[in-house]
């Protein structure tokens, strides 16, 4: 039986009426959640004792699990969670080009100085009403080699994430964390961070051996004095390559060498120095050289680049193609990364 037009037209409006109040009635859920989520961050972040700010992390926690299974979470902006203005706590939500998950990250610092870091990561799951969530703890301070090992949400290496990368080679995706860890009144950490989901149940994995000719490095941690100013960032930025060619001159080869600044998208980050010449192994003395290193992505693996030259302008007769007047300085920070 076929519709006349009039009937078609009926039908297709209800439908699209039906599915603006589905629309509605989830984004007002959505936005109930949050006003039941926004004190509990509130008391969290700024109670006066510990007992209260941990009591209300827990309560934050276990509505938060709660809510992040409902499917209409993965694309709500938690906008009274996600505050951009630099002097008041947040929860940093990250998500990559791609969609593949999101990734949730907050800290709490306790009387003492002692930093903790919480988190959640959600993965969509098309085949199912409800979202994998996995509740990330952090398990910094029982890591005997960070630097080498591969972790879950289980053991995390604790951090609240304020960049997500997302890189490919070969058809495959590949995400990198950068993120700051608070640790205590001795020290900081900056971490970059490889993450991998898994495609069966949305499992995190952090760490991956994606540093090239580094194969037992699965992510890179930079520990640092609390009054350094310590840079780590993705950005697109210049490096010195110095090229050497052989010219033949009175019938001797001689080697000559000029060095080249290109510019390309990478992960910049300080040299660290020590204060001290004699505490070189103690990172509370650690502070900025301010000479710039990086990491590029090259066919999969994340390359070490030395020489990074940051400049507020591109080099206008060298870099011509590129000109980005717009692009800020390295050495200018917001908020604390």
């Amino acid at each position: 039986m076929r519709f006349g037009n009039k009937k078609r037209s009926l039908v297709f409006g209800f439908m699209a009426l039906c599915v603006m109040v589905s629309s509605a009635q989830s984004r007002q859920a959505m936005e109930n959640f949050e006003n039941q989520l926004k004190p509990l961050m509130d008391e969290m972040f700024y109670a006066p004792i510990d007992n209260q700010k941990f009591n209300a992390n827990e309560k934050f926690i276990a509505l938060m699990a709660d809510i992040l299974t409902y499917p209409k979470s993965f694309s709500y902006p938690f906008e009274r969670l996600t505050s951009n203005n630099v002097d008041s706590m947040r929860i940093s939500v990250l998500c990559p080009t791609d969609n593949r998950f999101r990734i949730y990250t907050w800290s709490i610092k306790n009387d003492f100085g002692e930093v903790e870091n919480f988190g959640f990561v959600q993965v969509p799951n098309p085949e199912e009403k409800e979202n994998f969530v996995y509740r990330l703890f952090d398990k910094s301070e029982e890591s005997i080699y960070p630097e080498e090992a591969k972790l879950h949400d289980t053991n995390w290496f604790g951090a609240v994430y304020y960049s997500l990368i997302t890189t490919k080679y070969d058809g495959n995706s590949y995400y990198t964390l950068l993120g700051w860890d608070g640790k205590d009144i001795y020290s900081q950490r900056k971490i970059i961070e490889p993450i991998s989901i898994k495609a069966s149940n949305g499992q995190p994995t952090f760490g991956s051996a994606v540093f090239y000719k580094e194969k037992n490095r699965k992510r890179c941690i930079f520990e640092y004095s609390p009054k350094a100013n310590f840079i780590l960032r993705y950005d697109n930025q210049f490096v010195e390559r110095r090229l050497t060619k052989k010219t033949q001159r009175n019938k001797k080869i001689i080697p000559q060498s000029k060095t080249e600044i290109e510019r390309d998208m990478m992960i910049v980050y300080d040299s660290l120095q020590s204060m001290f010449g004699d505490f070189e192994s103690l990172p509370q003395y650690n502070i900025a050289s301010y000479e710039f290193n990086g990491f590029k992505f090259e066919k999969g693996k994340w390359k070490r680049v030395v020489g990074v030259v940051p400049r507020n302008k591109p080099d206008k007769i060298r870099d011509k193609q590129n000109e980005d007047p717009n692009k800020s300085n390295i050495k200018k920070k917001s908020g604390l990364f």
